[in-house]
């Protein structure tokens, strides 16, 4: 298994378990590493089932991948998530704040969306 497929297979668990999160992932190839964003920050910071879920994660993909890193962040952390490979959100919000991200398709009534390389910002100039 992948690193990428690992860490999407989980965050799918994380994601099913805690309500109204949001999730999205970018795996840097360039320095191995793999970016996890979580908001809102109340529960990236006090959700007790969410730290558990995320310690959990984060021990056996270290276990599983030991020349990858990961990180988790959430709002105002230095570290950003700038290309989402994927990206889960709770039912009630809208595509349309998502869209300044790239194109993106839908793959599940979860809203599991990956982005696509998109040169449409560019035409728009």
């Amino acid at each position: 298994m992948k690193p990428q497929d690992f860490i999407i297979d989980r965050l799918e668990r994380v994601f099913n378990r805690i309500s109204g999160i949001k999730i999205r992932y970018e795996n840097r190839t360039n320095t191995c590493s793999h970016i996890v964003e979580v908001t809102p920050l109340v529960i990236f910071e006090n959700d007790e089932c969410y730290l558990n879920l995320e310690e959990e994660l984060e021990h056996d993909f270290e276990e599983l991948f030991p020349n990858e890193s990961i990180l988790f962040v959430s709002e105002e952390s230095l570290t950003e998530v700038n290309n989402s490979c994927c990206c889960k959100f709770g039912f009630g919000q809208t595509f349309e704040s998502f869209i300044e991200y790239n194109e993106f398709k839908v793959e599940s009534d979860l809203f599991l969306l990956d982005f696509v390389e998109s040169d449409n910002f560019a035409k728009a100039a």
